[in-house]
């Protein structure tokens, strides 16, 4: 009964072992990760929109405040920080409308989300959309995406 029980034993640690450390591994099956993102609804333009869609990517103050300005009626606006901070632009021309839905980064590439919309609904916005997001080190460039389809790629 001893030598059976010893067996037993003898068989059940190295298994268990294995299930031990398979257990306690991660294995990652994708590098995308999703990254904060909070739309500025507070800010205007300081030049008339373009007629197609322009995106931008914003890195420093000075650039964001030669072509940005707090609308009249903001109150309590989000104020990027740019230590810490980059701020992506979407210009629309005229009765065109999108929000921003979500951020991801996928290796190098900074993946921007939004969906177009009808203009006047509440959490849509026209001719501009600004939004910031968390800088990351490895980011390379930054992907627009509208609707499910890449539109456009800003090398940083």
């Amino acid at each position: 009964m001893k030598n059976k029980m010893k067996r037993y034993f003898l068989f059940q640690i190295p298994l268990f072992c294995i299930f031990l450390f398979s257990a306690c591994s991660t294995v990652t099956t994708t590098g995308i990760k999703r990254v904060g993102l909070v739309p500025l609804h507070s800010y205007t333009l300081k030049q008339p929109p373009a007629s197609d869609t322009v995106f931008k990517v914003i890195n420093s103050k000075d650039v964001f405040d030669a072509n940005y300005a707090l609308s009249a009626t903001a109150t309590n606006a989000i104020v990027p920080d740019f230590n810490g901070q980059t701020v992506v632009a979407i210009i629309l021309p005229a009765l065109s409308a999108v929000q921003f839905d979500h951020a991801e980064i996928d290796g190098n590439t900074m993946n921007v989300y939004a969906i177009s919309c009808a203009p006047g609904n509440q959490n849509c916005v026209t001719n501009l959309a600004l939004a910031t997001t968390p800088k990351s080190g490895n980011v390379k460039t930054v992907q627009f995406i509208i609707n499910g389809v890449s539109r456009f790629y800003v090398d940083l």
